[in-house]
């Protein structure tokens, strides 16, 4: 009789423990699930806020070129603050590599004042100098 009964109750005992092997793989993936959406999202706000950072940088700094000969120095501040938002677009990047590249004298003018930049600006300036490329900034 317990032979039996070890037989009726063993294809219970399978089906339940595959539902928990079954349950735990759901598990499993949708935590993979989530985190290759949570990872995905991440990449798709970087990329939003690359793309929307170029017009409103480029507007800050037309509107600080602008306001630039008025006594009050908003128009520097906006200039550089446009070049601070600029700057999280890699095409702004690239282009400020090639006008370096093109025009040597100023390139060094350039180097010549980065120290005395505000860190942010000093970064960015640092990252589009050809000679310092790969070195340390100070």
């Amino acid at each position: 009789m317990c032979l039996g009964f070890a037989a009726l109750l063993s294809p219970l005992l399978k089906k339940q423990s595959n539902q928990k092997i079954a349950t735990e793989d759901s598990k499993d993936i949708s935590y993979f699930m989530n985190e290759r959406l949570e990872k995905e999202g991440k990449r798709l706000w970087k990329q939003t806020l690359r793309w929307v950072s170029l017009p409103i940088g480029v507007v800050l700094f037309a509107v600080g070129a602008v306001l630039f000969p008025l006594p009050i120095p908003l128009g520097a501040i906006l200039m550089v603050l446009g070049l601070f938002v600029a700057a999280f677009n890699p095409l702004v990047l690239r282009r400020l590599r090639r006008i370096r590249k093109r025009f040597p004298k100023a390139s060094a003018k350039i180097r010549a004042i980065t120290p005395h930049m505000p860190g942010f600006l000093r970064k960015f300036l640092n990252r589009t100098d050809l000679d310092k490329r790969g070195q340390k900034e100070n």
